[in-house]
């Protein structure tokens, strides 16, 4: 067995907590939606309306978040590496892909799927604009309008949008500068808070009516850039230690985590005895699902915190790090840029005709004329 080769100090905390912090509320959601939990309209299920509420649409949004400042990191690791960016991407994107199809026949609806899909038509295109200014530029203002459409109706259709916003907030460095100083995300915080609790309170009092989806959709996204800067926030009090310690963990292996959990929810159905398609679903149906997830979810923790010790990466993690640097050789290194060509020197009217080209080719070069240098290459 061997020890990680990055430590925890090189990482950025902020990330792994909100990551982990994340993962347990989609965890909540996945139970409902895979046990298929859906109650009459006049059922009794204080617990469903509360998980709409508190985790439905809001950790979700997050994570989709995180998953583009993700892709954005791989390509500066492209970049700096002097490997094709594309081809990187590519490959970073393709088993994503497949094992999101391959999830699909577990828990239809998953996300992995989807955020690779999403990810070549948005993310991929950008691998291929070389200045920098102009990839920021582009992913800021297209992942607003793609997200402000998207908004409306909320699930997959917000994919799009946070992906680029993600990518486009790691492309200004913007993960690295609040893991530093989170003053910023304390006065969005500030800012934040009254909205979602307007945005609570019209979800709940619309709850039951036509308006009810795109209350609900809009809060969450709102929910969720609030709990995110809190926890950005929180990470730099005295909090840290337990933060790190509890949630990290669990974000630093998201990608296994995510998937064991589905493994999880249908060994726990099935052995308490819930039916596929239950005739009458009851309240005790979701704290039992809520109970489950709960106790999965400190396991979880405490293994990924042992693993992580002794091998530095989840299982999966380190799968996809090696289709993505390793597998067939890697990458190809990426192409030169072109030169630019120098500006042509107007000649002057009355000046001298240039010798001609039998004279210059036998006229000898000074003894102490320095070398033409060749022009520079960058990757």
């Amino acid at each position: 067995m061997r020890t990680s080769n990055t430590s925890i100090s090189n990482r950025m905390l902020s990330l792994d907590v909100v990551r982990g912090i994340a993962l347990c509320g989609i965890a909540f959601v996945n139970v409902q939606q895979q046990w298929i939990l859906y109650p009459n309209p006049d059922a009794e299920t204080p617990a469903y309306m509360w998980l709409d509420l508190l985790a439905r649409q809001r950790f979700f949004p997050v994570f989709t978040f995180l998953f583009g400042i993700g892709f954005c990191m791989i390509m500066q690791s492209a970049r700096r590496r002097g490997v094709s960016e594309p081809r990187v991407m590519a490959r970073r994107l393709a088993p994503l892909l497949l094992l999101g199809i391959a999830h699909q026949f577990l828990h239809p609806g998953e996300a992995l799927m989807f955020y690779a899909e999403f990810g070549f038509v948005v993310l991929f295109p950008l691998t291929f604009v070389r200045d920098t200014q102009r990839r920021r530029t582009t992913a800021t203002w297209l992942g607003v309008i793609l997200t402000l459409a998207g908004a409306p109706l909320g699930g997959i259709l917000v994919i799009p949008g946070l992906l680029l916003l993600g990518f486009a907030f790691a492309e200004w460095s913007l993960p690295m500068r609040l893991d530093q100083d989170p003053t910023p995300a304390a006065y969005a915080l500030i800012g934040l808070l009254p909205l979602t609790a307007a945005m609570e309170y019209l979800q709940y009092s619309s709850y039951g009516t036509q308006q009810y989806p795109f209350v609900a959709s809009v809060a969450g996204l709102v929910y969720a850039a609030t709990w995110a800067a809190l926890a950005v926030v929180l990470v730099r009090t005295p909090l840290r230690p337990f933060l790190g310690a509890v949630f990290a963990p669990l974000g630093r292996m998201a990608l296994t985590n995510y998937i064991v959990a589905t493994f999880v929810i249908i060994g726990a159905r099935i052995a308490l005895g819930i039916p596929r398609l239950p005739d009458v679903v009851t309240n005790d149906m979701f704290l039992t699902g809520f109970a489950v997830m709960a106790a999965m979810l400190v396991v979880q923790s405490l293994l990924s915190t042992l693993w992580l010790k002794y091998f530095g990466q989840g299982p999966l993690e380190k799968a996809w790090r090696w289709l993505t640097w390793n597998a067939g050789g890697g990458p190809k290194p990426a192409a030169p840029k072109p030169a630019a060509p120098e500006p042509a020197t107007p000649e002057p009217v009355n000046a001298p005709p240039a010798p001609d080209a039998s004279h210059a080719a036998t006229t000898p070069e000074p003894r102490n004329a320095a070398p033409q240098s060749a022009p520079g290459r960058t990757a």
